[in-house]
Parts: C-alpha cells; structure tokens; sequence
C-alpha cells in the first residue's frame, strides 16, 4: 500500500484524474459550441498487452500503476467521453472499438502509436462518418 500512497499516478488518484479530464471535456465542448462549431468526440484506443510491455520496458510506471493506466483509467475515460457524448447529444467515433479489434492497427514497440495501417484505417472511419453527417445534413 505505501507504493500506492508514494506514487503521483495510481488509483487513488481516480477520481482527481477524471475530475479534471471531465472539466477540460467541458471547456473544450462548451467553447466549440459557443464559437458554433459542432464538435466530434472520439475514444481513447489502446493495446493492453502491447501497450503494457512497453511501459514496463520503459520503466515509465510501476506494476501498479500500469494496471491502474490500462484496465481502470482509460476505460474509465472513455465512458466519460461516451456520456459527454450522450448529454449533448454531439457524435462519438468508438475508436476504441477499431483498435482494440484489430492489433496490427498499433505498432507493436509502443502499443500506443498506429501503424501505416492503422492510420489509413482510423482515416477512413472518420472520413466515411463526416461523409455521412454531411450528406445527412443536405438531406
């Protein structure tokens, strides 16, 4: 338990963390609104297993805090992202969803950064739901 108590990143910092991600959410959904711009929120991707060999490798958090980062954090976030999406009904593109089905969409040194592949896919997935929106609104 000391670990977690010494650590700047761990659960216990849960709730401080996705307070102030929710507030800087807001900030930036309110401020497009107000300028008149229509916001599109995405998810936050990751690969676990890759992404968890390389924080480990990298010596970037310890054993606790990787598990906090990868199973409770950005899970975590991505639900807040989703219900901001839902409160003011503005659209979400699940990257999450893309990513975490498709392994070889992230390069495999990092976990984090996508591939050639993944790029282009990422690209197409919001290009074809900006297509979409806007056909729908000429519509």
């Amino acid at each position: 338990m000391d670990i977690i108590k010494k650590s700047k990143f761990s659960p216990l910092d849960k709730s401080r963390i996705l307070d102030q991600y929710e507030k800087q959410l807001e900030v930036f959904i309110n401020t497009s609104l107000i300028d008149g711009i229509s916001p599109i929120l995405t998810t936050d991707y990751h690969v676990p297993k890759l992404m968890e060999a390389n924080l480990r490798e990298q010596y970037v958090f310890n054993d606790i805090e990787i598990q906090f980062y990868l199973n409770e954090l950005i899970p975590s976030l991505n639900n807040l992202i989703e219900k901001k999406a839902r409160f003011y009904n503005i659209p979400l593109i699940k990257l999450h969803e893309l990513i975490e089905q498709n392994d070889n969409f992230v390069n495999k040194n990092d976990g984090l950064h996508l591939t050639n592949v993944g790029s282009e896919k990422v690209s197409e997935t919001i290009s074809m739901y900006l297509i979409d929106i806007f056909q729908n609104e000429k519509n």
